[in-house]
């Protein structure tokens, strides 16, 4: 018998045992940083979960949260997950129409997710339920840090010292206050000219949220490239293990592109990984950002999964 249910704390260890199954390339998940990145306290507000359970076993779980960075209120990230000897079972369909449904009682209008391009049957299941894709495409990548030496990019970080760029931490540039935070949420996310100043506020308060103040982010390990006061550049790390980080967004100002300054800022967070005893990083790229593919590439980052975006328009599903 298969049942859908809310998500206990005893259901933990089965979801993290899935989810290490099915992405074996990507930072072990450890049960502190799911439960961390899942709290059951605050469930209303970051999202929600739910398990099935076939005869005792969980089998599967579906995942979602505000899609923050979309400055949509409506619109919800979604994660689904079904153990590979229960496909075509009906536990995906079925976990998804409970999802479905708590999605549509808060209003929902839009969901996202991102599925590997290896998962045939996983994107073959989302086809048939309208989902199509964005256009946008990454591919994940991993680095060993103790192989990498940092010598060379030493004469980089010369240059643009010289030039009146100088990479410091978030810790070093807090006393300039949320003003410059502001102009550092526009380096990261894409703000449409037509958003309201409310909607613009609300997606800086959860990019800071996010990216400055999530799990494993500390303002050491966000360096930031400043030129005249202003951030030009930008990359972030989010400790996930004992070994394990994400280098979770790297971005320069056009303005400032092809000067070094995003291969200096992410060997920063190789330099601070290495003494810190983080042997993998991991980290993704847009596939057709050939530049920031080949700064990967130099530092000795290999690549692996490729992911694609996919979108599904929820109010399109009710009639």
């Amino acid at each position: 018998m298969l049942t859908i249910r809310p998500r206990q704390r005893e259901d933990t260890p089965s979801i993290v045992a899935l989810y290490s199954a099915q992405e074996a390339e990507l930072p072990l998940q450890t049960l502190e940083h799911y439960e961390a990145e899942h709290p059951l306290e605050d469930s209303e507000a970051s999202g929600e979960q739910w398990v099935a359970v076939y005869n005792g076993e969980r089998v599967g779980y579906s995942s979602f949260h505000p899609a923050w960075w979309t400055e949509d209120p409506t619109a919800y990230s979604l994660e689904l997950r079904v153990a590979e000897r229960y496909g075509r079972h009906g536990v995906g369909t079925h976990l998804y129409e409970q999802t479905l449904s708590r999605l549509w009682s808060r209003g929902a209008t839009r969901l996202l997710c991102w599925v590997r391009d290896d998962a045939v049957a996983g994107r073959s299941f989302a086809k048939k339920l309208g989902w199509r894709e964005t256009g946008q495409t990454i591919q994940d990548y991993r680095l060993f840090t103790p192989d990498v030496s940092l010598e060379e990019f030493a004469n980089t970080e010369a240059r643009l010292t010289q030039s009146g760029i100088s990479i410091v931490t978030l810790a070093e540039a807090e006393h300039w206050g949320e003003p410059f935070l502001f102009r550092l949420h526009s380096l990261c996310v894409n703000i449409e000219e037509a958003s309201s100043d409310e909607r613009s506020y609300a997606s800086f308060l959860s990019w800071k949220a996010e990216a400055l103040q999530g799990i494993g982010a500390t303002p050491q390990t966000c360096w930031i490239a400043v030129e005249a006061g202003l951030p030009v550049g930008v990359t972030f790390l989010k400790r996930v293990g004992l070994e394990e980080a994400e280098n979770d967004y790297t971005g320069v100002a056009p303005t400032h592109r092809g000067r070094g300054i995003a291969t200096v800022l992410k060997g920063k967070a190789i330099a601070w990984a290495q003494k810190a005893g983080v042997r993998w990083l991991h980290t993704s790229s847009e596939v057709g950002n050939n530049p920031m593919i080949a700064i990967n590439t130099r530092l000795g980052y290999r690549p692996g999964a490729v992911r694609r975006e996919i979108e599904c328009k929820i109010n399109s599903l009710k009639s």
